[in-house]
């Protein structure tokens, strides 16, 4: 379980109290100040913030398939669980494809800090100016509109293994967070990244290719824009200029454990978002520190209430229905072992 210090990251606050905020300056001034607006930059960045999102649903995996009707009906039968489907692949065109259900996974989202560019975004909310500069920061995964829910993270990362050569299990070498592990010198001894080692992802600096600029909407005005994507290690005659990132400026959100309410409270709400999409939000520590007004739910006909480690008390059924797991679930409280300092 994290228990760092954490500053505002860059980004959409959750604190009720803060309401009035100036998007259009703040807009401007961050891309005024950032300097990365007409063509991608390559900058060395730090990974400052690791969030444990949750336990989310997966797409139904997809294979293209090329047999015939009577084929499907043989692989239905082996397995049940298997359908067929006809959707457009990547260029548009109509294409048959064999799916199957996709057990939920644990994902989780990355923050990246640039110190050599601070940032005084306090000035353009309602309350009294603080004049603190702090790192730029950006959200590695990106960012998605959702119908319904608002803004989500774009592509949470999942804490996925698979078999590998050496005859074990870890995060596919196709995965950013593999791609990250080899950047930032975190592999192990056989070239694998294990999920219950992403907290060695902490505080490792990466190259980066950043752009943040304005972009006019339908409706003529400006919004803000900003593109992120990992370019790979930083070469050797760069290490030598790799920026100093206070140890206050890391931090990591779990689900589950303690919590750090200042923490909470300036997460972006694509994160939080996210977040309360996961099978294992509801009833969860996140919930019960991010909704003030949370109420635990009294224990239904056939319950009991009985002692955990994270709560006085918890309902607990007498025949329930598991949440399903990830094949290798991650423990997120080891994660203190893992830390680079």
């Amino acid at each position: 379980m994290f228990e760092l210090d954490v500053e505002v990251p860059a980004g959409v606050s959750n604190d009720p109290d803060r309401k009035k905020v100036d998007w259009d300056a703040r807009a401007k001034y961050l891309v005024e100040t950032i300097d990365a607006s007409q063509a991608p930059e390559s900058k060395i960045g730090i990974i400052s913030g690791i969030v444990n999102l949750g336990i989310h649903a997966q797409d139904d995996a997809a294979a293209k398939f090329t047999g015939t009707a009577a084929d499907e009906a043989a692989e239905i039968a082996k397995n049940p669980l298997q359908y067929f489907e006809t959707m457009d692949d990547d260029n548009g065109v109509p294409t048959r494809y064999k799916r199957w259900p996709v057990k939920p996974c644990q994902a989780v989202a990355l923050f990246i800090d640039f110190p050599d560019k601070q940032l005084n975004q306090s000035q353009f909310f309602d309350d009294v100016d603080s004049g603190e500069l702090l790192p730029h920061r950006m959200l590695l995964n990106g960012e998605f509109f959702l119908k319904g829910v608002g803004k989500t993270v774009g592509r949470p990362y999942n804490l996925q293994e698979k078999p590998n050569a050496s005859g074990g299990w870890s995060l596919k070498n196709n995965t950013q967070l593999f791609k990250l592990a080899q950047a930032t010198g975190c592999l192990d001894e056989q070239g694998n990244f294990k999920a219950q080692h992403v907290g060695k992802l902490l505080g490792k600096a990466a190259m980066f290719e950043i752009q943040v600029f304005l972009k006019k909407g339908s409706d003529g005005k400006e919004y803000l824009q900003e593109k992120i994507k990992l370019n790979g290690s930083i070469p050797k005659i760069m290490v030598p200029m790799i920026p100093v990132l206070d140890k206050k400026h890391l931090f990591g959100v779990n689900i589950r454990g303690k919590q750090d309410p200042e923490v909470i409270k300036n997460l972006r709400v694509s994160v939080t978002n996210t977040m309360k999409q996961a099978t294992n939000y509801a009833g969860s520590d996140f919930q019960k520190a991010f909704e003030p007004n949370y109420v635990a739910p009294a224990p239904k006909e056939g319950e009991q209430e009985v002692e955990t480690p994270q709560a006085t008390t918890k309902p607990v059924a007498k025949k329930v229905d598991p949440v399903p797991e990830p094949k290798n679930p991650v423990d997120f409280e080891a994660f203190d072992d893992d830390l680079p300092f």
